[in-house]
């Protein structure tokens, strides 16, 4: 009798310390599950910068399409990331819109005409192809 007293009476704590330890469990589950959708959400905006500079670097020239899509699959970055890769993404961004900043793409404008500058000579920057300006636009980028 007195046996069965003991074991009434170290069933309540015991029961305690076993809900306390799958608590604790679930609680490590969480914070292993939370780094790894982190890891995955870095890992989709590190894939979105290696195929960026993938396209740039086999096509030499970028769609606004593929730059808006580039964007949009970075934008998380800045809540991720530190600020250096924020950074470093805007970089990118700003030196794949500078070679068509610098003139229109292939030196065509509206209507299939060549670019002219306003002294009526072809513009240089527009007689440059696509390549050209985007390889110097990148230069500095790569070692």
């Amino acid at each position: 009798m007195r046996v069965i007293q003991l074991f009434q009476g170290l069933l309540t704590p015991v029961i305690a310390a076993i809900a306390v330890y799958i608590a604790w469990q679930q609680w490590q589950a969480n914070k292993l599950k939370l780094v790894l959708e982190r890891f995955n959400q870095r890992w989709a905006v590190y894939q979105a910068v290696l195929d960026f500079i993938v396209a740039v670097c086999r096509d030499f020239k970028i769609s606004a399409d593929e730059i808006g899509k580039f964007r949009r699959a970075t934008i998380q970055a800045e809540f991720l990331f530190g600020p250096e890769i924020p950074k470093y993404i805007d970089e990118l961004c700003d030196r794949s819109i500078k070679p068509y900043q610098d003139g229109v793409p292939n030196g065509i404008g509206p209507g299939g005409q060549r670019q002219v500058s306003a002294g009526g000579s072809e513009n240089p920057t527009c007689r440059r192809s696509p390549r050209k300006r985007v390889s110097m636009a990148f230069s500095d980028t790569f070692p």
